[in-house]
């Protein structure tokens, strides 16, 4: 008589609140993990290719908003290595806009932020501008203050400028101030922020890809920093109480 292996898979209830949702937990060396070709992802570090994916679903919308937390919470909690944020970072560029000054120096600005009433962009666009330096600032709405610069900004010019405005605006004066959402440099950053300031969360690592993804402007400019001053950006720093 012909010997059949017969092979078994056990169902045991672990008592982890899934909230309703069905999830299986198996071993990495589970033969019905091999077969499929499934790798524990508990503890990995994200490959610069697996965050570049999923950025470019979230820039087309293929994310909803309890995906995207849990996205966000889970580098939140767990925090990202040097890699991971670099390739966080890199991801954010390639997925948004890039622009090209032709400048030798492209002057920029970045700071604390949440700080409400402080405001030192306009002074320093101004500024440097004045001096012959090439300052196209782009500033963030509020997140974790009452109002952002690009908020304050827009009580005395509009910062809602595209990029072929943006371009004709800087070529013409110098400089500008802009919000950066209007001008796509890092739509998935705006994205995130979006459902970051509903969860109160602002990550490391996020938090660093965010500024960096946005200060690069293309191959032939190379941001040069004038410095933190402390201003509120709208976005990234410390929170405080009211903000």
């Amino acid at each position: 008589m012909e010997h059949r292996m017969h092979h078994t898979l056990t169902l045991t209830r672990v008592g982890i609140d899934t909230y309703q949702e069905p999830v299986v937990y198996m071993r990495a060396d589970c033969h019905v993990c091999r077969s499929e070709g499934f790798s524990a992802q508990y503890g990995r570090a994200s490959a610069e290719t697996q965050l570049l994916a999923v950025l470019q679903d979230v820039s087309a919308g293929r994310y909803a908003d309890i995906e995207l937390s849990a996205f966000l919470t889970a580098y939140a909690a767990g925090g990202m290595n040097l890699d991971e944020v670099v390739g966080l970072t890199r991801g954010m560029v390639q997925v948004g806009e890039r622009l090209k000054w032709n400048r030798e120096i492209v002057a920029d600005k970045h700071c604390v932020g949440g700080l409400p009433g402080n405001r030192t962009t306009p002074i320093v666009v101004s500024i440097v501008a004045a001096a012959g330096v090439c300052m196209p600032k782009t500033s963030s709405r509020a997140i974790t203050s009452p109002a952002g610069t690009a908020d304050a900004m827009e009580v005395l010019a509009p910062v809602d400028l595209d990029l072929i405005t943006m371009r004709r605006v800087v070529e013409r004066e110098g400089g500008c101030i802009v919000w950066g959402g209007s001008v796509r440099l890092s739509p998935v950053d705006d994205v995130l922020i979006r459902v970051e300031r509903a969860l109160d969360l602002d990550s490391d690592a996020q938090m660093v890809a965010s500024i960096l993804s946005k200060k690069k402007w293309g191959d032939e400019a190379r941001p040069e920093s004038t410095g933190s001053t402390g201003e509120a950006e709208g976005s990234r720093g410390p929170r405080h109480p009211g903000a």
